[in-house]
């Protein structure tokens, strides 16, 4: 029942979700449906205002037309019928009929007069009206007056008022019959320029003559054409002969004429009421954009392409709009076709010509336009001639563009297309370098600069006009829009200024700027005798707030420190809002720019950048003209030339030149100068001004052709005269600095698109941190991992290795957290690229070439971050350290023989016997040390490697082994902590040890070591963990001995560690025995020598366990010290003999740890001896004491074993509960009967009960230790002296005046000497985690 309500309501869940999906989808179905519907409802109002339009267009040209036909038929002076009067005749008798009727009042006639002449004119539907002035008034004594206040108005005629002027003609024409002899008479003069008057400004405008007589044409006030066809062919230029072309006189007017008379003088319908009338007949017959309208409503879809419809009414409407103007546009004409073919011809002729011109003026304006801009940018600007020339020719081609276009539309003929001219690109012998254009996309943001900095150096400047107040720069608006201007043609339109508001303090001194900008220029006051003191006198102290005090410290102090781009803008910032107004302030700062030091060349890019601001603000500088006559001036001497000073004016003018200050033609001038006499230091001048700015120039468009004929010409002069090395070595420098040699472009390499995507995310989209790590490791599990035909595995490894090798310096960390992240994902990821790091580290190794350096390096440092990223375990990257410093040093059989060997040989006797003199002065020791030579230290048997073992692949000046193990400790130092802190220990050692045999180190090998001991330091200190801050620190050895010392140990005690490990596991696993002579092998050298050294991995031990390892290690340092100064006691007295060699000495220590290792074996075997007589005697007398804190032996029931039980104990012997070493103790318990019974117990060593019991063992092997050394020293003592040296009391005495006792020997004996080969350095034993404390031999009892 569970399960089926569990299933429903899964059920119900799945319907809900399905229903609410569905109704989601509805929402938003609907939702598209009404965007749709919206949509179409616009693209339909759309439509029908566009037929609406059409429409009205249609029907205003045919009610134009009408209205003009009606009233040519009203003011016709010609009768309708032969006999009857015309209907203008009609018209002026039944006026005058009604004449009387109308008034002739004086004052309202005046100002019906002056109403027209002021220029108002009543419009057509005023006229009509009853109470017009024209209609109400008798006006047959001011006709005359009425007809000159139309041709001289006292206002300006507009176009709009020409409707106005027409009708009011036409009524004055309709009632007063000499109205229009009045005033033709003078439209005409008006039009021919024979008017008589004084003043033209008083008359009508020739157009608006020839507009008014045109429209006289259309209403039939004239009839005769004869005046306008003459106006019509002067205008347009009719050719004496046929075939020739129009000579245009006044295209104005033939524009004009055309617009006005239209189709009923010209005959032809204009184009755009063509192509209105023939697209209403198109949407009327179904061809056109919209559908007829239907009965039946549409059902709007949003797949089907929406089609506008056409309503019935709009369809109606438009068939009668075009029905009347087919009917009455072809019919209605306004002069004889005669005429009107004439007219057409003459105006299709002028079109054709304004064509013909209209065509040949852009491409001549082209070409204006372009020698324009080249010499704007050689000279810097254009002469007064040239740019009205450039002027007058835009003007024109904006007239003629108009009239083509009028002429067009009117006459219905197609415009003319401008073809634009194609840029040519002029064939240059540049190598290797792209000249700059504006239309080139790639090339567009730095010019022709090369690099993105020295482009905004020399474009992004300031623009002061954009963030001052104009009254602060003391300019006027005039002034300002004038300077604008200027700054368009010389800087360029297009040009990106830099607009800062800079943060230097501007004084308050805005009154006295505005005052200084009122005064004339010629006006002396009180700056000026300023300005003259100043130049011979100091300024005072109580002077220092003054404005001129305050421009000579920003020029003559702060203005020669201005080294940066910050600077110089500030201190160009406060000179214009606190000086820049005054003219003689700035022409003291022109001066300032001018005498730069020749010294300071470095100040000539900061001085130019200050001089390009001014030039922005203010036109008045002088100084590129006086740097360009300073230069021809000192061109002209050849004797007793300054040549510091010509270079310095040559760079000075090409830095100006870079910033636009200086035009292009100064630098050009300059070295072709120099070329005309290209001998001695001419030929410097020249190659620093090609420095300067010789590849700006070739870069640059229109200067690339001539710089590159004076670079040519210098060439062939190279060639042609006997130059010497250094002049040769400069112009070839020169040269190729502007036009450097070709490089051949590395061909792209075309990859798959799953490769290139790849190279997409881990070289450019992954970052070092969380959320793009996380994106690019989606991306690559989204790859295609189960296609067998791609390496998906192999192509991410390559991949991450590649953006490594070629990203930036963060990607490597950036690979290991993504490496990471996909352990879990694609486990094969990580190994593969782990196999591939190792891979080209051991190929380095074993092919070892300096351009891999920096690949292996790359490795190394990964290696370390995948370690810090937990892909690595601590294991292998120590293994590796290792495996860098000892590859291919391994120490040949031949010489681990021939050491051991040499070991064990006899090397002379060795005195035993005691100092007799104590008092021995320090420097003779010290100097028998140093003349001493150096002692052989033989190889271990322990040690598989030794970097004293000479390698090819590694000789002894190479140092890039170290630079690697330096790499990936320095990459590992943020996990270091006080827990891998002796593995840490090791591997310096080990880098110790290796360094030190290399004769020399470089500088930075020898600073990154430093660093890599001063980082761990740091990163130690750091750890929770660190309770000792003495600890806190690893060793630096201070001699290679010391360093070999401890790296020995450490392979001893892990040769020990593996042998313990394999006999356990095999006792483990029942395959050793107890006579296996392996096993007795091992056995042997665990009890011999496990206390000398224990060394073990404590990466998992805890906070307790250090400190227990602490004191045990504190007990085992005093139990070495003591066995040490018994050993070392004896060496002391031997070396106060005077000795042959070293060789001896270390032949008795060899020989003593023979004869220690002689008697430990007696002394076991005498002790086991013992013991087990005394258990069998105990047993079995029964008079044996017996302790009475004890129980009695027979009280011990030993538990019986089985024979199962036997073999696993045998197995198990000694094991602890988990594995590891264990102690054995018996544990008593009382069992039946009150009987003692004993139990076998095994403890762990890491237990507290262990570490007690050896400790307890430990004092007694010190003092076992103790006793033998003074036993066998008595031997050797009692062998030299003959008999018993210490009961020879008086001959001591004679020796030494004083009585020898034991505590003398204690004394004496307890002394240490560091040079023994087997003794560890106090810093190891210290801090050793075995129990026993490093002693050498014996390794204590109690101990499994």
């Amino acid at each position: 029942s569970g399960r089926g309500a569990s299933a429903a309501d899964k059920k119900a869940a799945a319907e809900q979700k399905r229903k609410e999906e569905e109704a989601k989808a509805a929402a938003e179905a609907e939702q598209k449906r009404l965007a749709e519907i919206e949509r179409r409802q616009k693209l339909q109002a759309e439509y029908e205002s566009s037929i609406h339009s059409a429409i009205t267009s249609l029907e205003s040209f045919t009610s134009a037309a009408k209205l003009h036909e009606d009233l040519r038929r009203q003011l016709d002076p010609q009768p309708l019928v032969a006999g009857e009067k015309s209907p203008l005749d009609q018209e002026r008798k039944s006026f005058e009929k009604s004449k009387k009727s109308l008034k002739s009042d004086l004052k309202k006639c005046t100002a019906f007069v002056k109403k027209i002449k002021s220029g108002s004119y009543h419009t057509p539907t005023e006229l009509n009206s009853p109470n017009n002035p024209i209609r109400t008034l008798n006006l047959t004594r001011y006709v005359e007056e009425v007809a000159a206040a139309l041709t001289e108005p006292q206002t300006k005629v507009k176009q709009s008022d020409i409707p106005g002027m027409v009708m009011l003609c036409v009524e004055m024409h309709r009632r007063y019959d000499t109205f229009a002899k009045a005033l033709l008479p003078t439209l005409l003069a008006g039009i021919s320029g024979s008017s008589g008057k004084a003043d033209e400004g008083e008359s009508l405008p020739r157009r608006i003559c020839l507009r008014l007589i045109t429209e006289f044409v259309l209403y039939g006030i004239i009839t005769d054409m004869k005046p306008l066809v003459k106006i019509i062919k002067d205008a347009a230029g009719v050719p004496s002969e046929e075939g020739k072309d129009y000579a245009v006189t006044d295209a104005n007017f033939i524009v004009t004429f055309s617009k006005a008379g239209g189709h009923e003088i010209l005959g032809c319908v204009p184009r755009t009421i063509r192509l209105d009338c023939e697209r209403l007949q198109k949407e009327i017959s179904g061809e056109g954009e919209g559908n007829l309208a239907n009965d039946e409503p549409e059902e709007v879809s949003t797949e089907t392409p929406f089609i506008p419809t056409l309503s019935t009414t709009l369809v109606g409407k438009a068939k009668s709009t075009i029905d009347i103007f087919t009917t009455a546009a072809p019919s209605t004409r306004a002069v004889p076709p005669k005429m009107t073919a004439s007219l057409h011809t003459h105006c299709t002729g002028a079109y054709r010509t304004l064509a013909k011109s209209y065509v040949t003026t852009h491409r001549r304006l082209q070409k204006l336009e372009k020698r324009c801009e080249q010499d704007r940018l050689l000279q810097g600007n254009l002469s007064d001639a040239r740019e009205k020339g450039l002027s007058d020719a835009k003007s024109l081609m904006e007239s003629l563009t108009k009239s083509v276009e009028s002429l067009s539309e009117v006459l219905d003929e197609d415009v003319p297309l401008l073809v634009e001219e194609e840029v040519v690109e002029e064939e240059t012998d540049g190598k290797g370098i792209e000249l700059w254009t504006k239309g080139e996309a790639g090339s567009e943001r730095l010019g022709p600069f090369d690099d993105e900095e020295t482009r905004s150096f020399y474009c992004d400047v300031p623009d002061f006009l954009s963030t001052k107040p104009h009254a602060l720069l003391g300019i006027s608006e005039a002034g300002v829009e004038k300077q604008r201007e200027k700054n368009k043609r010389q800087y360029g339109e297009d040009e990106e200024v830099e607009i800062v508001e800079m943060p230097g303090e501007v004084e308050d001194t805005l009154p006295m700027v505005e005052e200084e900008a009122d005064e004339d220029e010629n006006e002396e006051g009180d700056d000026d005798v300023v300005m003259e003191e100043s130049k011979g006198e100091n300024v005072d102290e109580e002077n220092k707030d003054t404005p001129h005090y305050k421009l000579m410290v920003l020029l003559e102090q702060e203005l020669p420190e201005a080294s940066r781009r910050e600077k110089i803008d500030e201190i160009a910032d406060r000179f214009c809002a606190n000086h820049g107004s005054n003219k003689k302030s700035r022409k003291r700062l022109y001066e300032t720019f001018f005498l730069v030091p020749r010294a300071r060349l470095d100040l000539l890019p900061y001085y130019s950048r200050f001089a390009a601001i001014m030039d922005r603000v203010y036109s008045d500088s002088t100084l590129v003209t006086e740097l360009e006559q300073q230069f021809h001036g000192q061109a002209r001497f050849k004797k007793n030339q300054n040549i510091e000073s010509r270079l310095r004016t040559a760079r000075y003018i090409g830095e100006l030149t870079k910033f636009r200050v200086a035009p292009p033609i100064v630098a050009l001038r300059g070295i072709k100068r120099c070329l005309q006499d290209f001998t001695g230091y001419n030929i410097d001048i020249a190659c620093c001004l090609l420095e300067s700015c010789g590849r700006y120039l070739f870069r640059t468009k229109h200067t690339h052709k001539k710089i590159a004929e004076l670079m040519d010409t210098m060439m062939r002069l190279k060639k042609a005269r006997n130059l010497d090395e250094r002049s040769i070595a400069m112009i070839n420098s020169a040269f190729f600095m502007v036009n450097p040699p070709l490089q051949s472009s590395r061909p792209v390499k075309e990859v798959p698109p799953l490769e290139a995507y790849l190279r997409y995310l881990l070289a450019s989209t992954l970052e070092a941190d969380d959320k793009s790590v996380s994106f690019v490791s989606k991306q690559i599990q989204r790859l295609p991992w189960s296609d067998p035909s791609i390496d998906c595995g192999g192509l991410v490894c390559k991949y991450m290795l590649k953006a490594c090798r070629k990203g930036r310096y963060k990607t490597t960390k950036a690979v290991a957290s993504l490496v990471a992240n996909l352990k879990r994902s694609k486990p094969e990821v990580p190994s593969r690229l782990i196999d591939a790091i190792l891979e080209n580290i051991d190929w380095f190794l074993e092919n070892p070439n300096f351009r891999d350096n920096q690949r292996t390096i790359v490795c190394a440092r990964l290696f370390g971050e995948l370690y810090c990223s937990g892909v690595l375990p601590s294991s292998i990257i120590f293994e590796q350290i290792d495996h860098i410093l000892n590859f291919q040093h391994d120490i040949p059989d031949a010489l681990r023989d021939a050491s051991q060997n040499e070991m064990f040989a006899p090397r002379g006797k060795v005195s035993q016997t005691i100092l007799e003199d104590e008092e021995l002065e320090e420097d003779d020791e010290d100097d028998e040390k140093e003349n001493a030579e150096p002692a052989a230290v033989p190889i271990s048997r322990f040690s598989k490697y030794d970097p004293r073992v000479p390698c090819e692949t590694d000789p002894p000046m190479a140092v890039f082994r170290i630079k690697l193990v330096c790499t990936i400790l320095d990459a590992i130092s943020s996990q270091v902590t006080m827990s891998n802190k002796s593995k840490v220990e090791l591997a310096l050692a080990s880098l110790q040890r290796y360094l030190f045999t290399k004769p020399s180190l470089p500088s930075d090998v020898e600073f990154s070591v430093l660093d890599l001991f001063d980082t761990l330091d740091s990163q130690l200190k750091k750890g929770p963990s660190s309770k000792k801050k003495a600890q806190a620190s690893f060793h630096r050895h201070t001699t290679w001995l010391e360093a070999h010392t401890f790296v020995v140990a450490a392979e001893k005690a892990k040769y020990i560690d593996n042998a313990r490990t394999k006999t356990r596991l095999l006792a483990q696993a029942g395959i050793m025995g107890t006579e296996n002579a392996s096993g007795e092998m091992d056995g042997d050298l665990l009890d011999d020598d496990m206390g000398s050294v224990e060394m073990s991995d404590d990466d998992e031990r805890s906070s307790d366990g250090e400190s227990d390892d602490e004191s045990v290690g504190d007990s085992s340092d005093e139990e070495v010290d003591a066995q040490g100064g018994s050993d070392n006691d004896s060496e002391s007295g031997n070396e106060s003999e005077e000795s042959d060699d070293e060789d001896d000495f270390d032949h008795a220590a060899y020989m003593r740890q023979l004869q220690d290792e002689a008697f430990e074996s007696e002394l076991r075997k005498m002790t086991n001896e013992a013991l087990e007589k005394g258990k069998v005697s105990a047993r079995t007398t029964a008079g044996g004491k017996v302790s009475s804190q004890m129980p009695a032996a027979p009280q011990f029931i030993a538990k019986k074993v089985t024979a199962e039980e036997h073999d696993a104990g045998e197995t198990n012997m000694d094991v602890p509960f988990g594995g590891g070493e264990g102690m054995s103790f018996k544990l008593l318990k009382r069992g039946n009967k009150g009987k003692m019974e004993e139990k076998k117990l095994v403890v762990p060593k890491s237990t507290n009960l262990a570490r007690v019991a050896t400790k307890i063992d430990d004092e007694a092997a010190k003092e076992h230790d103790l006793l033998k050394a003074k036993v066998l020293q008595y031997e050797a003592d009692s062998a030299d002296a003959g008999g018993n040296v210490y009961l020879d009391e008086t001959k001591l005495e004679k020796n030494r005046n004083r009585k020898l006792t034991m505590e003398t020997l204690d004394k004496n004996f307890g002394r240490s000497k560091p040079e023994a080969p087997y003794k560890l350095s106090e810093r190891f034993r210290g801090r050793g985690p075995g129990r026993g404390g490093g002693r050498l031999f014996n390794p204590g009892r109690g101990r499994g």
